[in-house]
Parts: structure tokens; sequence; C-alpha cells
């Protein structure tokens, strides 16, 4: 009694049109695994790139700077017109603030008559 194998049995066997066998073995040896990297690309491409990378770093700079500036002046002038107020202003205004966070419009809407 003889044992067979799985690799005997043509069951579990490719059929020989997609085996690696003489010519298309030699084919496939011939590939090279190395990557081929254009070094001046890349480099010109990482320019580029670092170049607009700055560029936008610098507009959001610049507008971060500017917004910045702007609200400086409008907190400058709020105090001014603070310092204009009367007390008894500043005391309504206080008032209406508060009874607006309590979520009391009607009260809000007497207040501001």
């Amino acid at each position: 009694m003889t044992t067979r194998t799985i690799r005997d049995n043509p069951q579990f066997q490719k059929p020989t049109s997609l085996r690696w066998t003489g010519e298309k073995a030699a084919k496939f040896k011939k590939w090279s695994p190395k990557p081929v990297i254009n070094w001046g690309l890349f480099t010109s491409l990482a320019e580029f790139w670092e170049d607009a990378v700055v560029d936008n770093i610098e507009e959001e700079y610049d507008r971060l700077v500017q917004h910045l500036r702007d609200n400086a002046k409008k907190a400058e002038g709020s105090r001014a017109t603070k310092r204009r107020l009367s007390y008894e202003t500043l005391e309504l205004i206080r008032q209406r603030g508060a009874v607006r966070a309590a979520g009391n419009y009607q009260l809000t809407y007497e207040l501001a008559k």
C-alpha cells in the first residue's frame, strides 16, 4: 500500500498554464526589486512644497496679527465708551445682561424700554 501526499493528488495542483516554469520564471528573476528614485525631481517637489507651506504659515500669521490688532482697537474703544457712560446707564446694561443670562426675555424687553 502506498501513501499519497497532497502534491501527488492532481486535484490540489495548479493547471500547467499557471505554473512558474521555464521562460516565465526566468522573466520574473530579471525583475529588479530596487526602486529607481529621481532625486532631482524629488528635491524640486520638496522645495516647492516647503515654499508653499511657509507662504501659507506667513499668511495665517499676518491674518492672526491683524485680527488681534482689530480686537485690541475694539476693546480700547469700548473702554473709552464705558468711561463716558453715566453710572445709571452702566447699571442698566449690567442688569439687562444678568436678566438675559437668566433667560427672562420679558423682563429684558421691559428693561430695554
